[in-house]
């Protein structure tokens, strides 16, 4: 009997039945018989497994166990691939994959993306419909915009809600949704939501919104409106994990990189839509303009790799970050997620595995 006051049903079930008959296997062989539609001499199959859990519908979430070998976890794929609610599979060792919600798809929130994936925790990521990164070949947002995105491997699609999202994330791709709100939350019921959206101040993630809650940088308190902070100042912090407390204060200056600052970033010249003139990757010298915003020039203080730029047709505000110029002068950084994006994605991973262990009472 499922109580009325519970939030959340995760049906369990184990990857050792399959291969078996019904009646050898199941508790109450009768009742599993009539709801896979065979009767009980069958042998379970992945496929007539999600079948039975399809069909009492009680659960939004499935928890598939005891996956021991390389033939359990195939057949543990095959049954995940039949469901119609998210699934969490654990193996011998006990490593969990998870569902993980980002609110924001820009550089540093898919450096998060990526740890977390290649961890093997399904990511669903969310942003506004017209994304405002700034580093748009290794920002996931720019799926939203083109329909889909590849950073290094990991192609991202968009998806225009929570059922297609679930759906894309079986075919092995990464969804990002235009969901500033991130209204998604609910179906998707995450077990860990991150808000990397990096707007300095907290716009409405709460420390109930998932199991696990992470806020990415400034404007985030440990215990109050999330269970984890982790830093993205450059320094000697960045990318730990505060589990009481905030990050540093916003300074409003920009990380040395190549000896620049301040310098290396380029601000709107007015209010109004932007239109680029040169793309990520062309090589620039100080003076030169990048981009206009209603006939006023954006030009370079710098010269080197224009690292980051606008997307063409975005509206901005005076002094509004529109572009970035890395002094380096090595074109491959622009294709490759930052190291401080990767150090930042770094605490996100230890925040939400050490989290998860801790709620399970393992550490």
């Amino acid at each position: 009997m499922i109580p009325e006051e519970a939030q959340r049903v995760i049906m369990v079930i184990g990857i050792d039945g399959v291969g078996k008959t019904i009646r050898e296997t199941c508790h109450r062989s009768a009742l599993y018989a009539q709801l896979a539609g065979v009767d009980e001499e069958a042998v379970v199959t992945p496929q007539l497994a999600a079948r039975v859990v399809n069909a009492e519908g009680y659960g939004d979430r499935v928890y598939i166990n005891k996956v021991e070998s390389a033939a359990d976890y195939e057949a543990a794929q095959a049954m995940a691939n039949e469901f119609s609610c998210p699934v969490i599979g654990q193996s011998a060792s006990g490593g969990i994959c998870m569902l993980a919600l980002i609110r924001g798809a820009g550089d540093i929130a898919s450096g998060a993306a990526m740890r977390l994936w290649r961890c093997g925790i399904d990511v669903v990521m969310t942003d506004l419909a017209r994304p405002t990164a700034i580093r748009r070949t290794v920002a996931f947002s720019d799926a939203i915009v083109h329909g889909e995105t590849t950073v290094e491997g990991l192609r991202a699609v968009r998806a225009e809600n929570a059922a297609e999202a679930k759906k894309l994330l079986r075919e092995g791709s990464l969804p990002v949704l235009a969901d500033p709100e991130c209204a998604c939350r609910e179906e998707l019921a995450p077990d860990a939501l991150v808000d990397a959206i990096l707007a300095k101040r907290n716009l409405g993630t709460k420390i109930d919104d998932a199991p696990i809650v992470v806020g990415v940088g400034p404007g985030f308190t440990a215990g109050k409106d999330c269970h984890a902070v982790v830093e993205t100042m450059r320094g000697h912090t960045l990318g730990s994990v505060i589990y009481s407390g905030s990050a540093l204060p916003n300074t409003n200056i920009p990380g040395l990189i190549g000896g620049f600052a301040g310098e290396r970033v380029l601000r709107a010249p007015c209010d109004g839509i932007f239109t680029a003139v040169h793309r990520i990757g062309d090589t620039v010298e100080e003076g030169e303009t990048i981009g206009f915003v209603e006939g006023q020039p954006m030009k370079c203080t710098i010269s080197g790799v224009l690292r980051g730029v606008l997307d063409d047709g975005v509206p901005v505000k005076k002094g509004m970050k529109s572009g970035d110029v890395d002094p380096r002068c090595k074109p491959e950084y622009c294709t490759t997620i930052s190291d401080k994006a990767l150090a930042v994605g770094g605490g996100v991973v230890e925040a939400v595995l050490y989290l998860s262990a801790k709620q399970q009472g393992r550490r």
